[in-house]
């Protein structure tokens, strides 16, 4: 079944698109992109991406679709330890600040970073407990990431250093630290090096698909598995 994502913009995330295994190989699959395709159409979005499993036949769909392969998304699990060398790592400078973030200022650069706002997606990880956490540089916000129990994601940053300080601090805010879990798109380079020389642990990857490369990915960390 696929799941519409953001019909009102140039962005549409095309999520949670699956037929049941019994019933694979019979068209279903085509039938029902095909339908999700020219909703999206209809609405008048310019770009459509969606993540994908390793499967080659899932891909491949996609692929005929207009969505080439962009990047592994790695799903990254931190202990304690992992974390507090993260925060170490991280650090910041005199002329910055941690702070909650203000649900505006995280919709502003998000814009900036990922090219949609994302205001319902922000306000629905608000409601499911999530809370942000900000890095301030001369007054205004440089990067923010949202923590929602042992997630961390959305992230967004104007810089690799407000991005990676951003994310430390969610990691070792609410609970006092401890584990987590970080899903890291590949084009992330140099928060993915951090990481894992920080002792996070690199799982099992899923794909990233879009008809064109959007915003600046290198900035910008998904909320989880499905909602990018």
């Amino acid at each position: 079944m696929p799941e519409r994502g953001w019909p009102a913009t140039r962005v549409w995330y095309l999520s949670m698109f699956f037929v049941l295994p019994g019933d694979q190989g019979r068209g279903l699959g085509r039938a029902l992109l095909e339908r999700a395709l020219a909703y999206g159409e209809a609405c008048g979005t310019e770009i459509r991406c969606t993540l994908a499993t390793l499967d080659p036949r899932a891909q491949a769909r996609y692929v005929m679709a207009g969505m080439a392969p962009r990047w592994p998304i790695y799903r990254l699990d931190g202990d304690a330890a992992a974390v507090t060398r993260l925060k170490a790592r991280a650090g910041l400078d005199p002329r910055e600040r941690e702070r909650p973030c203000d649900p505006g200022a995280a919709e502003k650069l998000t814009t900036e970073v990922f090219g949609h706002g994302r205001a319902a997606d922000l306000a629905h990880v608000r409601g499911d407990g999530g809370a942000a956490v900000a890095i301030e540089r001369g007054g205004e916000v440089a990067a923010f990431a949202y923590r929602r129990g042992e997630r961390i994601g959305p992230a967004a940053g104007r810089d690799e250093t407000a991005f990676l300080q951003a994310v430390a601090t969610a990691a070792a805010g609410a609970g006092g630290g401890g584990s987590v879990t970080i899903r890291v798109p590949g084009a992330c380079a140099s928060l993915l090096e951090a990481l894992v020389s920080c002792g996070f642990r690199i799982g099992a990857p899923t794909l990233f698909m879009a008809s064109q490369v959007f915003g600046r990915p290198e900035l910008y960390l998904p909320s989880g598995p499905i909602l990018y």
